[in-house]
């Protein structure tokens, strides 16, 4: 396995580009744990989604060690986004986020700045449709 490196310069452009381009997303919803790495890929994401013509209509945190995402879901779905973009510790905040996201029948567009190839396969089918660009196997 390869990894990259998780920096905003690589991982921010190529999701963001996809949603804007493939799919139509203008507002976006943004997610993810709360340290140094999950709000500086967010800050990011963020000024690249305005710079693009885009918007964030939410922006969430939950603690680094947070599974219950339910007040989160609540809140993308009252959004209405056109696309969810996460950067959450990785292993269990993304599959917890992951899964409830699935279970609350959200269906947009879901790109995940923070995913490696082992949690993408604790994931299982939950992880099919996520668009990431982190790793190479």
């Amino acid at each position: 396995m390869h990894v990259n490196g998780w920096v905003p310069e690589q991982q921010v452009a190529p999701v963001v580009d996809h949603f804007m381009k493939a799919r139509g997303a203008k507002p976006f919803f943004l997610v993810g744990s709360d340290y140094a790495f999950g709000r500086g890929m967010l800050k990011f994401t963020r000024e690249y989604i305005e710079k693009q013509g885009g918007r964030v209509v939410g922006e969430e945190y939950l603690p680094i060690d947070g599974s219950d995402w339910t007040p989160v879901v609540s809140k993308i779905r009252s959004a209405n986004p056109d696309a969810l973009i996460s950067s959450t510790a990785g292993g269990g905040p993304n599959v917890s986020l992951a899964k409830q996201v699935k279970a609350a029948g959200l269906s947009m567009p879901y790109g995940n700045l923070a995913i490696d190839e082992g949690t993408a396969k604790t994931m299982g089918d939950t992880a099919v449709g996520i668009t990431a660009n982190s790793w190479t196997a």
